[in-house]
């Protein structure tokens, strides 16, 4: 049936008769019916439904099963078989959108549609759904493949599909794409009408904090995360100028990040327009993709290069000076690293450059609790660096030098404090103390845990297990009950007023999320050539799972949340931060879950730091 865009497909129709015993024709009164239908029932069913919709009704439903019985009369004629079949046909469909029945889906528009299709391919649930029958051809794919091959395929309701996306649906997709893809789909997405050059920088600009997710060195995921966000607030955009911009900064960004020693000439080149001194900071293919800012503006130029250097603006409403991070989480965890006893575990360390332990072990933890995959852009984060005292002298090699030379001495005392903070603050009970060796990148790493929250008290490699633990476990209350991995029974005898039970069949007990344990660690890990020391990165997983507990345990309903979870739902934001006298301005984005921030007052609150004692940090939500 179709009338002006309307459609309806039947992709199977399944007859079944019914006729009285000791009927002599029942093979003719089949064929009848079934001649008739294959002929007519596409005329009939426009005839009946032609005036049953709204003309200009875009939307898509999709019905999986639609059962119609009716009378047929063998002494009918053939011609008016389809009309009666139709009728029927009709008056079941129209109920049952009505009723809105069980399994029935709609969507707006094919754009809708597409958007859900884009989205559960990235979720990996696509294959699960019959309604995306449509799409079958794209099953061998990858999910990269197919995303790009469903947005190449459709590019004008892919433009609309993208539009309908929030920034957060939008960079998960983004993050189920390959670099190539990424690239390919920027080209489909772009329209051949011209765009100036500076009004499509001053778009990046804007879309900026968009892009602040994804790691630096993610120049063509980024440039296409800048793409999309300039095409969602202005549909004229899209364009080839638009996408070389975005790419052009996108690798402006990567240069400076990767060359902080070469900042200032490629800045300097940028504004004399000197492409033979941009050449000879970031190399001639380099050169080539940044070269399109060379033809700006220098208004929007400056304004663009402010923001990407991560250096200071001035907000034009407020007069402020304002600065913008990828790692708005941060300014969630920073009043619960404030109360763990940083200073009092550092008391002892050995100094770096002559900057307090304090403050590099505070960093380091923070770096730890936003993700393995981060920990590199949050210790060279300069607006978090400013905020955690850091100076900027300190870079990520050093640090790695300074954690190498921690003794287990230093990772013993620092294991003890936390357990008596732990203590102190109600986290664990000490009723029941779990001892479990997950694997984590091809290592075993032995840890305690606490079964009220999940909270550690203790993680080191295997092998070295028993000989780091033994002073920690005796500062430790004697919990009623040890459960033991098989794995873990050398370490029973550390608690040897403790009734021990096997580890097997505990997986319901409150608190313990097992199998979540290994890819707890991964999460925590950091790469080696950050923290060279497996003993010594493992101890600092403990301080930052603590933390990362304490902070869902201010969520409801989230309490025992994997710490991956935690980050992709309630702390994967950016934020920009405008500083005033004795007073700091943050202004978060919004993570997938932020209305269960707002519920538990998360995102619109105020405190102050002990280490920067007369400003006051005042976090609000993006408007």
């Amino acid at each position: 049936m179709s009338e002006a865009n309307h459609e309806l497909c039947i992709e199977r129709l399944h007859h079944r008769y019914l006729i009285p015993s000791g009927d002599p024709v029942p093979a003719f009164a089949r064929n009848l019916s079934e001649d008739a239908v294959a002929q007519s029932l596409s005329d009939a069913l426009e005839n009946v439904l032609r005036h049953a919709f709204v003309p200009d009704d875009p939307s898509l439903w999709f019905i999986p099963r639609l059962e119609v019985g009716f009378p047929l009369n063998q002494q009918i004629e053939e011609s008016r078989v389809p009309e009666l079949c139709a009728m029927e046909i009709a008056a079941e469909l129209l109920d049952a959108l009505d009723r809105q029945d069980d399994g029935i889906v709609r969507f707006a528009n094919d754009a809708d549609f597409l958007a859900h299709f884009l989205l559960d391919l990235a979720a990996g649930s696509a294959w699960n759904k019959w309604y995306y029958a449509d799409f079958d051809g794209l099953r061998s794919l990858s999910i990269s493949a197919a995303i790009r091959t469903a947005v190449c395929d459709r590019p004008e309701a892919s433009r609309d599909a993208f539009n309908l996306l929030s920034e957060a649906q939008c960079a998960t997709l983004v993050r189920a794409l390959s670099s190539a893809d990424a690239d390919r789909i920027m080209s489909a997405l772009a329209c051949t009408f011209p765009q100036d050059h500076d009004r499509c920088l001053e778009a990046i600009n804007n879309a900026w904090p968009d892009a602040l997710f994804l790691p630096a060195e993610d120049d063509i995921r980024r440039a296409l995360v800048l793409f999309l966000s300039c095409c969602r607030h202005d549909k004229s955009l899209s364009s080839e100028e638009l996408r070389a911009s975005a790419i052009a900064t996108a690798r402006l960004f990567r240069c400076l990040y990767e060359r902080p020693d070469k900042a200032d000439e490629i800045l300097s080149a940028l504004r004399d327009c000197n492409l033979h001194a941009l050449m000879s900071s970031v190399g001639c293919q380099s050169s080539q993709v940044i070269a399109p800012c060379l033809s700006c503006p220098s208004d929007a130029l400056e304004a663009l290069l402010q923001r990407v250097s991560g250096r200071p603006s001035i907000n034009p409403q407020t007069r402020r000076e304002t600065r913008f991070t990828a790692f708005g989480g941060a300014f969630l965890l920073l009043p619960l690293l404030d109360e763990f006893p940083f200073e009092s575990i550092a008391e002892s360390w050995p100094e770096a450059e002559e900057i307090n332990p304090a403050v590099l072990l505070r960093l380091v933890v923070l770096a730890k609790c936003l993700g393995a995959q981060r920990a590199r852009g949050c210790l060279q984060d300069p607006l978090l660096r400013d905020f955690l005292a850091t100076p900027p002298q300190m870079d990520s090699s050093q640090i790695a030098d300074w954690l190498d030379a921690l003794t287990p001495a230093h990772l013993q005392t620092l294991l003890v404090l936390a357990a008596k903070w732990n203590l102190e603050l109600g986290a664990i009970n000490a009723e029941t103390f779990v001892f479990i060796q997950p694997e984590c990148v091809g290592s075993r790493i032995t840890i305690l845990l606490d079964s009220l929250r999940g909270t550690w008290l203790f993680a080191a490699p295997t092998e070295s297990g028993v000989a780091s633990a033994t002073l920690l476990f005796s500062e430790l209350p004697q919990p009623g009950q040890l459960l033991c991995d098989d794995s873990c029974s050398e370490f029973a005898g550390l608690f040897p007023q403790s009734q021990i039970r096997s580890l097997a069949g505990t997986e319901t007990i409150p608190g313990l999320r097992l199998s979540k344990l290994a890819s707890d660690l991964e999460y925590l890990s950091l790469p080696r050539e950050l923290c060279p020391s497996p003993e010594v990165d493992a101890a600092l997983s403990v301080i930052a799972q603590s933390i990362l507990r304490r902070f869902a345990w201010k969520l409801p309903g989230f309490a025992l949340s994997s710490l991956e979870y935690l980050f992709n739902n309630f702390l994967d934001c950016s934020a920009a931060v405008e500083s005033a006298m004795q007073q700091q301005t943050i202004c978060l984005g919004r993570p997938p879950l932020h209305l269960v921030l707002g519920i538990a007052g998360l995102n619109r609150c105020s405190y102050r730091l002990s280490w920067l004692p007369d400003s006051t940090c005042f976090i609000f939500p993006e408007a």
